[in-house]
């Protein structure tokens, strides 16, 4: 059983108890979460459309708080759970790029809607005081929707 949140609490691993909504059963032999044990399920806001066509509205993801992405932002493809500079909690589904290095290292958050959201570039050394656990909750390695809403 996975705890499910409105959206992911203060830092990696927190879930306030205010926050819990309800546990999620996952069949562990899923390839994507077999090896994983750090699990938070989240389920997409009501007007959040982002992530449209991929994730909708009501969509419940299982994101792995123990993997920051550091060798996925490469990678094309990988979803994270990310937070805006300053922000205690989880905060939106984004794909997630790195480019540059040391103070110029720039992260990048994605929405797969791109003609209603622009990416959101962020300084990782000035706002994630270089701290990748800052801006990343969490990877999302399972997704479920109900077809029926379709």
């Amino acid at each position: 059983a996975v705890p499910l949140v409105g959206e992911a609490g203060a830092g990696p691993g927190m879930v306030p108890e205010e926050h819990l909504r309800s546990w999620v059963l996952v069949y562990r032999n899923l390839h994507s979460v077999a090896r994983r044990s750090n699990l938070l399920a989240v389920e997409i806001g009501k007007n959040q459309r982002s992530m449209s066509p991929l994730l909708h509205p009501g969509d419940i993801i299982l994101v792995d708080l123990d993997d920051h992405g550091e060798d996925g932002f490469r990678s094309p493809g990988n979803i994270f759970l990310v937070r805006e500079p300053g922000q205690e909690g989880g905060g939106k589904v984004k794909r997630v790029s790195l480019s540059g290095q040391g103070a110029n290292c720039i992260i990048t958050f994605y929405s797969e809607n791109t003609e209603e959201n622009e990416p959101e570039p962020y300084f990782l050394s000035s706002d994630f005081d270089n701290d990748i656990s800052r801006a990343i909750v969490g990877k999302v390695v399972w997704a479920w929707t109900d077809l029926s809403r379709k």
